[in-house]
């Protein structure tokens, strides 16, 4: 039997909605991360601060290249940013558990992505 154009959109639509399920908050928190990792980037390259230095706070960005992203993580916690020194920031995802410190965090640094374990036995995670 073949199947009508409108059906194969319907098809093709549910599967990628299946798809971006399976990722969702992951995927969510990955990109707000990136776009941040964008908006840090452009903050270090333009000289807003006294040099090339990474704002010791999220609100010192005042220019978004993709507009401003959004402050919290795929599960609705807030992002943490550490200025850990004037050429390099961390942006933590607290992950599923909302707790920080843990293998479920997602770790952002200087523009990639890192196994939270990793990153915290160079630089443990802030209290909280």
């Amino acid at each position: 039997m073949r199947m009508k154009p409108w059906g194969r959109t319907l098809v093709l639509g549910a599967a990628c909605g299946l798809f971006a399920c399976a990722g969702g908050p992951t995927v969510k928190t990955e990109n707000t991360m990136r776009d941040w990792g964008e908006a840090l980037k452009l903050f270090f390259t333009s000289g807003y601060g006294s040099g090339p230095e990474f704002p010791h706070q999220l609100d010192d960005i005042k220019s978004f290249p993709a507009g401003k992203p959004s402050r919290q993580d795929g599960w609705g916690h807030d992002l943490v940013y550490q200025h850990m020194s004037m050429d390099t920031y961390r942006l933590i995802s607290k992950g599923p558990d909302g707790k920080i410190g843990n293998d479920d965090d997602i770790v952002y640094t200087n523009g990639m992505l890192e196994e939270a374990k990793k990153s915290y036995a160079a630089a443990p995670a802030p209290a909280g």
